[in-house]
């Protein structure tokens, strides 16, 4: 198993839509990777980022 603890802002929701792109499919397309989200935000903020169907969900 893979463990991936990633920020949001600037570090997985940042950069171009190509470079985001290629980062979604990579973790979508690990076998045995779990994705973790670490961040400052409020849980009002995050829950609409776990219903984007383009955003890869913990």
């Amino acid at each position: 198993m893979l463990l991936l603890a990633t920020d949001l802002d600037g570090t997985f929701l940042g950069g171009t839509n190509a470079h985001k792109q290629q980062l979604y499919s990579l973790i979508q397309e690990t076998p045995g990777l779990k994705l973790i989200f670490v961040t400052g935000r409020g849980l009002g903020s995050v829950m609409p980022l776990l219903h984007d169907a383009q955003i890869p969900t913990p």
